[in-house]
This record gives C-alpha cells, structure tokens and sequence, in this order.
C-alpha cells in the first residue's frame, strides 16, 4: 500500500507518529545534551503538535492538501521533505507560531507543492 492508498484516518495518524517520533527523539538529545535549553523546547514542540494534530477533524482541507502534495512525488524525495520539516519544526519560532496544527500543515503542504512544481495559484482578490 502506498500513501496515497491511505485513508484520511491513516494519513492523520502517520503525520501524528511522525511528530510523536520527532518528540522521542528530541527527548534523548535534551538528555545527552542536558546543558543546552534548546533541546528542551524543541522535544515539547512536536509533542504539543502531535496533541494538536490529534484534534484537527480528518476531514480538515489541511489533511487534504498534504495527501494530494505527497501523491506525486518520488518516495524518496517526499521522505527527504518529511525529515526536513520534523527536524526544524520547534528550533527558532515563534511560540505562538508553534503547536499551530493549521499553520504547520500548510506550511508542509506548501514545502511538497513546491518539491512536486504543483504550487495552487491563489486568484486575486477583487477590488471593492
């Protein structure tokens, strides 16, 4: 079964274990790594996005553009923007930017539509 075989239930549930994933992982740096701040926040962020995921309905057009951006794309080049957006998220944003499950959909959706050349054009708003 490939991700685009995926219902809306499995997709969620395969973002939510990557962050889950990002958070564990997070977890052993803060301890190897006890002496900077940093790694503290950063393990807290992708838990709290993982809560926040959870609770988006599946029927959210977020979840929906992030399945069409990832059908597409060579495994492999997919696999290579998931790891990018899990290991930055939580590293130098803003707080109130953070755990924002909307926000960071779009903006994973965004980074496949770019990767696969299938930005959506926004029509221009009218003029009142």
């Amino acid at each position: 079964m490939s991700d685009d075989d995926l219902s809306p239930a499995e997709w969620k549930e395969t973002i939510v274990d990557q962050a889950e994933s990002q958070a564990e992982w997070r977890d052993e740096k803060a301890e190897e790594y006890s002496d900077d701040s940093r790694n503290e926040q950063a393990a807290t962020s992708p838990r709290a996005l993982a809560e926040n995921l959870k609770a988006l309905p599946e029927d959210n057009l977020a979840w929906t553009r992030v399945q069409r951006a990832w059908a597409p794309l060579d495994p492999s080049i997919a696999g290579e923007i998931d790891q990018d957006i899990f290991r930055q998220y939580g590293f130098g944003g803003e707080p109130e930017d953070e755990c924002d499950a909307g926000k960071f959909l779009a903006a994973y959706a965004i980074a496949l539509e770019e990767a696969s050349g299938t930005v959506p054009v926004t029509p221009p708003r009218r003029a009142r």
